[in-house]
């Protein structure tokens, strides 16, 4: 069984992005001890999260005749959620360096999830 390397990228980037999503989780649970988190709110962006990062990664392994439509449809939302948040946080804080380029790396980041999870669709869809 041959890889291809974009499908090894969006997988690498995929982990990293589930690494991230931990992180935050992490850190969420520790602002919930210390102040009134909307639970709502929280599990609403966490699903986004979760859905733009795991599903590209659970369908680009999968076999090609096993893969659906449904799974694009479900994956859009939560990767324009996902960028949409990105592009506030850097619209919110253009002065702190450090946030700036955490922004820019994760904007970057989910965009080229985005960009590789859609060539490797189309890839395998002609091929």
């Amino acid at each position: 069984m041959k890889t291809s390397t974009p499908k090894l990228i969006l997988t690498a980037l995929c982990v990293l992005a589930l690494a991230d999503l931990g992180r935050m989780f992490w850190g969420l649970i520790g602002l919930a001890r210390h102040q009134d988190v909307p639970v709502i709110a929280a599990g609403f962006d966490f699903s986004m999260f979760l859905g733009a990062a795991l599903i590209p990664l659970v369908v680009s392994w999968r076999p090609e005749e096993r893969r659906r439509r449904w799974h694009y449809f479900l994956w859009m939302p939560c990767i324009l959620y996902v960028v949409f948040l990105a592009i506030n946080f850097l619209i919110r804080s253009p002065f702190a360096v450090t946030s700036s380029l955490w922004g820019v790396g994760r904007l970057l980041a989910w965009l080229a999830i985005a960009a590789l999870f859609i060539h490797t669709s189309r890839k395998t869809k002609t091929a």
